[in-house]
């Protein structure tokens, strides 16, 4: 059996009424009644997101600043999103309402380890996870083409994979490859990223922090971790920084730094999780940038693009941890096809992006640099 929750809590109590009436009748969804000031966010995951009921948590942050929202999940303890998107209910609850957000989350192993993580991991499925995001991704928009579809970056396992006989992924080498997947998933499907994995890496990079973000279970969060969770949820959906004096249970000195944490991480990479335009998240863009060649490279490579128009663009290279290493345009070009050849001679041997940015887009591809 599905086990769903659903929370609808605004500050307007007549419009709380209004939209009680109007769910009561069974109207469709293009009659609901929505003021514009009200966002509307689904919540679409497990255990994950719903221990400590991290969507209510999203609702008071967003009460207690005077936003409105209405919050509701669809949420199936133990079950990936694969499983979710065969439930014969799932289409019907993103029909529902025009959603302004639609949030998926999976399990950190499936977005870890793409192409083969249930050759990694005895108990694992076989159903990829990229296929089933774009379907959700599809739905959404089929449904409102207005629909942010946001891509919930989950953290890695805290002993990453050191518990299975023979992986060598703690923590941190298993959320670098978290990092460098939600990007290039998140860039291929066109979906925004709340970066929850990368906020809770930032916290336990700290040596001296005894903050434990963890449950027992090694793998689900703990009070903390959830607070956390949903401060990033927060400032990645009103793109401002989160300074509440809601703490939950969490004691207000942790409290006000994992606000600190979660406002850092999202808005000074903001263009990095695709959250500083305001398109709509299956709009069309006629720019193209293409795969580095050769790749992997050692040393020198080229790096091709393409403009529909004569426009301002900038191409700049970033390591994994999101510090820019090289600017390569920063200067109007002509439209049509663009070859630029880049040298990382003084760089050492690993990931990094190429990010292209123009007036209509941002682009972002992943290269491999091998000494």
């Amino acid at each position: 059996m599905t086990n769903k929750t659903k929370k609808i809590k605004i500050s307007n109590f007549y419009l709380f009424l209004i939209f009680g009436l109007i769910a009561s009748s069974g109207l469709a969804n293009e009659n609901i009644i929505k003021s514009p000031d009200i966002q509307n966010i689904l919540f679409i995951g497990n255990s994950y997101t719903g221990l400590y009921d991290v969507p209510d948590m999203v609702q008071i942050f967003s009460d207690s600043a005077d936003h409105q929202i209405v919050v509701d999940t669809y949420l199936e303890f133990g079950s990936s999103l694969y499983e979710i998107s065969q439930n014969i209910d799932i289409r019907a609850k993103i029909n529902s309402n025009k959603w302004d957000y639609i949030v998926l989350q999976d399990a950190p192993h499936r977005i870890a380890y793409p192409d083969n993580y249930y050759s990694l991991i005895p108990w694992a499925d076989a159903h990829a996870l990229r296929p089933t995001l774009q379907l959700f991704r599809d739905m959404a928009i089929e449904n409102n083409p207005e629909t942010h579809v946001v891509y919930f970056m989950p953290w890695a396992f805290k002993d990453g994979m050191l518990w299975i006989q023979g992986h060598t992924d703690d923590f941190f080498s298993m959320q670098e490859k978290i990092y460098t997947n939600s990007i290039i998933i998140g860039t291929d499907l066109n979906l925004k990223i709340a970066p929850v994995g990368w906020a809770w890496y930032k916290v336990l990079k700290e040596p001296h922090n005894n903050i434990e973000l963890f449950n027992p279970d090694l793998s689900h969060s703990s009070l903390e971790g959830s607070y956390l969770t949903a401060c990033v949820f927060y400032v990645t959906i009103f793109k401002e920084i989160l300074n509440s004096n809601y703490y939950s249970s969490v004691t207000p000195e942790i409290a006000i730094y994992l606000q600190s944490i979660a406002s850092a991480t999202v808005l000074d990479d903001i263009e990095f999780w695709h959250l500083d335009t305001t398109a709509s998240s299956f709009e069309i863009f006629h720019d193209d940038l293409y795969q580095n060649f050769p790749n992997p490279f050692n040393t020198e490579t080229n790096i091709s693009f393409s403009l529909e128009q004569k426009e301002f663009v900038s191409l700049d290279i970033y390591n994994i941890l999101g510090t820019k290493v090289a600017s390569l345009i920063n200067n109007e070009m002509e439209e049509g096809p663009h070859t630029v050849h880049f040298s990382a001679d003084r760089l050492t041997s690993g990931v990094y992006y190429y990010r292209l940015k123009t007036s209509e887009v941002i682009l972002i591809k992943s290269m491999i640099l091998i000494k």
